[in-house]
């Protein structure tokens, strides 16, 4: 949630709002800062530590008790929610941001407050299971060659398919070396 507010507050400063790539680069700068923390943590981490951060970092499903699954669930509803009641602009806003100020639609509006919940079910996630990046970087591309018609499938098809793939991916971890176990 700290690396989507850094990304917002350097997105407003600089000056050329039409740059596509200021995202990915601000994003990569952040990453830089958040990589070099890591590595501090690793550095003056206990050995025994280590093994846990570690696990941390590759991603794993391991069991968790009935009282975090709630919470997960209970913090995801509205975020899902929300990305789904909203998709029905995103395909308006695939003509432009112009196009999209034509109907209504507030473009950066929109944009923030769909990155904001997707930072929420992602630190969701990431709380619970670690780092599984795969996911998040590979299954939107997939569904982007299979579907091409609405968002609102898209974000269905999405979180259908990351399921799918991550417990076949856990699944294949876990059987591939048995008795030793992969992470995710």
């Amino acid at each position: 949630m700290v690396s989507f507010f850094l990304l917002i507050f350097a997105r407003k400063k600089i000056k050329n709002l039409n740059d596509d790539y200021i995202y990915p680069v601000i994003g990569i700068i952040i990453n830089s800062f958040f990589s070099s923390l890591l590595m501090m943590i690793f550095s003056l981490a206990r050995p025994e530590q280590l093994s846990e951060i570690h696990n941390f970092l590759m991603g794993t499903l391991q069991p968790i008790s009935f009282y975090p699954l709630l919470f997960i669930i209970l913090f995801s509803i509205f975020p899902i929610y929300k990305i789904l009641v909203n998709s029905k602009y995103y395909d308006f806003m695939l003509f432009g941001d112009e196009f999209a100020k034509s109907i209504g639609i507030n473009p950066v509006k929109l944009r923030n407050d769909t990155i904001l919940m997707i930072c929420i079910l992602i630190a969701l996630a990431v709380s619970t299971a670690g780092i599984i990046a795969f996911i998040g970087l590979i299954v939107p591309h997939i569904i982007r060659k299979i579907h091409r018609y609405s968002s609102f499938f898209f974000c269905l098809f999405c979180m259908l398919l990351g399921a799918i793939i991550l417990i076949n991916a856990d699944t294949l971890s876990r059987s591939l070396f048995s008795p030793a176990q992969l992470s995710v």
